[in-house]
């Protein structure tokens, strides 16, 4: 499949996910999820489609949250899988016991992921790292016990190098979260260049790893910022806003 033909077909999948879980899950959550993330989705779709084999393969969304991701990757033809923050299951239950997903509880600072060793194909880490609060390179050696020999780890994550950080430093600003904000586990903690990610992989024992960068929109940013985003990262990629990461057992 060609890459014109891999992004229409995303999108058309995108779209399909978007009416099966109805506009009321998608407007649900922060400053709603569900819409301001379509962008992102289109682009795991691709993905998803372009490592998606003739044989059964099981899939694992970390932080499922609306629940998007799972159902998306079971339309494709994923064995689905997630886990997040019991709040957050709770708060999407809806979409979880409607498609026959298993979402299981589990707070990664604390707990191994609740699955047996080498069961997963391929396991979705998709703008989760950012909210760590403590070190992931244990998380990331959970993701590597967990999956199966070849498996692949699709990372997505702020990219800490991008150019409106850049212009925010020059200026004197700050980079990080809003102060103003009161911490929680949709705050970001702490963002990431491409070099850390890939020295973070490459100690725990992950190989073939592949850096991307892509354009996401978020709805707190400038429309004018957002343009130029859009633009210095099309002219030079390391600029962009996110980071596109995959890596294999």
């Amino acid at each position: 499949m060609s890459k014109i033909e891999l992004k229409n077909q995303a999108k058309l999948l995108v779209d399909e996910v978007g009416v099966k879980l109805g506009q009321a899950v998608l407007e649900q959550g922060e400053k709603g999820y569900g819409l301001f993330h379509r962008h992102r989705y289109e682009i795991l779709a691709e993905k998803f489609l372009e490592f998606k084999t003739k044989e059964p393969q099981n899939f694992l969304e970390i932080g499922s949250y609306n629940c998007f991701v799972p159902v998306l990757t079971q339309t494709i033809g994923y064995t689905s899988y997630g886990l997040d923050l019991p709040e957050f299951i709770e708060q999407f239950k809806g979409p979880e016991l409607k498609f026959n997903l298993i979402i299981k509880p589990c707070d990664l600072s604390r707990e191994p992921i609740p699955f047996e060793d080498n069961w997963f194909d391929l396991i979705n880490f998709s703008e989760v790292l950012e909210h760590f609060n403590f070190y992931p390179m244990p998380v990331l050696a959970e993701f590597l016990r967990v999956l199966k020999p070849g498996g692949r780890l699709l990372i997505t994550t702020p990219n800490q190098t991008r150019f409106n950080n850049r212009l925010k430093l020059l200026l004197g600003l700050s980079i990080n979260w809003d102060i103003k904000e009161p911490f929680s586990p949709m705050t970001h903690a702490r963002e990431y260049t491409d070099k850390e990610v890939v020295w973070l992989l490459r100690h725990v024992g992950f190989t073939k790893i592949s850096v991307d960068y892509a354009h996401i929109d978020y709805p707190d940013i400038n429309i004018w910022l957002r343009r130029l985003n859009r633009l210095v990262g099309k002219i030079y990629a390391p600029l962009a806003s996110n980071l596109i990461i995959t890596a294999e057992k």
